[in-house]
């Protein structure tokens, strides 16, 4: 397995990433699943994200260390398209079997990949769930924006996805509204959102 550690200098917002293997030697390879290239990320005049380049294969493992407010959701958050309004995206970010460039997509192009060909799963996994609305709801929902799936269906494939990510009592879980779990069980229900 090949592992990565994205190293963030705070002082300048700026980002050093080197990926190696076992025995320490750069494995950058052709055929990524995920290929970042000089990605930087401004809001107004603050400069958010600057020259983060990586490549995720698959069988991968990946990580961003830094200081807080160095930039790591950022980053995130523009592999996925979800920056704040009037956020400025340079570099290109390109994603297997996706003949574009990610930078610059327009909102509905986002909303056909998301969920099916890229997720995320934020670190506050709580704020990402609606309070008022079960598991169930929210999972289903996930599920038919990107299939063609009958309610019983994707009630069926949601109570899957639940289990798939080792949530005990799929069933109960699936009732619940997101205060009613805790916070590990949260985090679980939206890898299951993300992976559905």
């Amino acid at each position: 397995m090949t592992s990565s550690a994205a190293v963030v200098d705070s002082a300048r917002s700026c980002y050093s990433l080197e990926v190696v293997n076992e025995n320490g030697s750069p494995s950058y390879k052709p055929h990524a699943l995920l290929s970042i290239n000089g990605l930087g990320v401004q809001l107004g005049e603050h400069v958010l994200v600057r020259d983060v380049s990586l490549q995720v294969r698959p069988g991968t493992v990946h990580c961003l260390v830094g200081d807080s407010g160095s930039g790591k959701t950022m980053t995130s958050l523009a592999i996925v398209g979800l920056l704040p309004h009037g956020s400025k995206v340079n570099g290109s970010i390109s994603l297997a079997n996706v003949h574009e460039d990610l930078v610059g997509l327009p909102r509905q192009r986002w909303a056909d990949l998301r969920g099916r060909r890229i997720g995320y799963v934020g670190q506050n996994a709580l704020g990402c769930l609606h309070p008022a609305y079960t598991v169930e709801f929210q999972l289903v929902e996930a599920i038919r924006r990107h299939q063609s799936l009958s309610a019983k269906q994707a009630r069926a494939t949601a109570l899957a996805e639940l289990a798939a990510v080792d949530l005990p009592d799929p069933e109960r879980v699936a009732a619940a509204r997101p205060a009613e779990l805790s916070g590990g069980m949260c985090q679980r229900v939206a890898l299951a959102i993300a992976l559905s």
